[in-house]
């Protein structure tokens, strides 16, 4: 399978599915019980569908939608980083130091200071409203009954919490799927036909409000992000596609690689979530792995129709 050899030893998940239509090109997850029969790495856990991950940097996209929707920031909003910021005697730091920082520049280069002010605007009590709002939180994906709810904290007071919620980190949990849905309705501009296995599932569509301008400021973010943000090493030259690189710290171990995309840009056919578990940065592992399953559904400028959706599935083995 190509996404086994793109993981190799590592473990972690893929989704990937057709927002237009919900088809599901790529479901996996390792290890699986073919793969080990060490039970202290869970391999009967269905990684893409039941596991847990701090969503990190991926959640970026859906905190500046809803920022911008709720009147929050707008688009000539900026920010200096310094590389780090304090509220009381903490220290809330960020991976480099941008300087001069606007919306595009901020999720093209994953600014954390950009997303801290988002944060400390919000309040803990308003940005976890907003983000439960979103009807994402709580609820599954498909009809299949091993998928796990993604969660969010029942409340927040502190201002340190929403602070760390608007960088994707504290207590949020998110699944693979979750983020191939969030990739999905930024790429389609507030739309998904959630992801299904088979032709014969009903759709079932599902919205998320903002206005147009919104989700268009924050596309062409995360198109920054692939030709000249933190994922430029996994652009493809022949395609223009939306992404957002995520490093997620992990309390168990070394931080997780994420990435989330949508392709192609201006007619999303694909969104895909990759996790590689304890793998670091994002553009390191994850993003190279999602540029190259994204390469070979349209290898040759191919475009994938509804019709034809589930039969390349299966043509590329990506369904174990």
């Amino acid at each position: 399978l190509l996404a086994d050899s793109l993981f190799k030893d590592e473990r972690g998940a893929i989704f990937a599915f057709n927002p237009q239509n919900g088809f599901v090109y790529l479901s996996y997850s390792k290890p699986s019980p073919l793969d080990t029969n060490d039970p202290t790495l869970s391999p009967l856990l269905n990684r893409a569908l039941s596991g847990l991950y701090p969503p990190g940097s991926t959640l970026k996209p859906l905190i500046a939608l809803l920022a911008l929707r709720d009147g929050i920031i707008d688009t000539n909003f900026a920010v200096s980083c310094k590389g780090a910021m304090y509220l009381g005697r903490r220290v809330f730091r960020c991976w480099s130091v941008h300087g001069y920082t606007k919306l595009e520049k901020a999720i093209a280069q994953s600014c954390n200071i950009y997303f801290y002010n988002i944060g400390g605007r919000y309040g803990a009590k308003e940005i976890l409203n907003s983000l439960k709002g979103t009807g994402l939180f709580g609820r599954k994906f498909t009809n299949l009954k091993e998928e796990v709810p993604s969660r969010i904290p029942v409340k927040a007071i502190y201002l340190g919490t929403a602070l760390n919620l608007a960088i994707g980190q504290g207590e949020i949990l998110t699944t693979p799927v979750f983020l191939a849905v969030l990739a999905g309705l930024v790429g389609n501009k507030g739309w998904v036909v959630l992801p299904r296995f088979s032709e014969y599932e009903k759709p079932e569509t599902l919205r998320l409000y903002a206005q147009d301008w919104a989700y268009d400021a924050v596309k062409r973010s995360m198109l920054k992000v692939i030709e000249e943000g933190t994922a430029q090493n996994s652009k493809v030259p022949w395609l223009k596609f939306g992404g957002k690189t995520g490093t997620a710290q992990n309390p168990h171990g070394e931080d997780h690689s994420l990435f989330i995309a949508f392709a192609p840009y201006d007619d999303p056919q694909i969104a895909i979530a990759v996790v590689v578990e304890n793998a670091g940065a994002g553009s390191a592992k994850a993003a190279p792995i999602a540029s190259e399953i994204i390469k070979r559904l349209f290898s040759g400028n191919l475009k994938i129709t509804n019709a034809q959706t589930l039969n390349n599935s299966v043509s590329f083995n990506f369904l174990r």
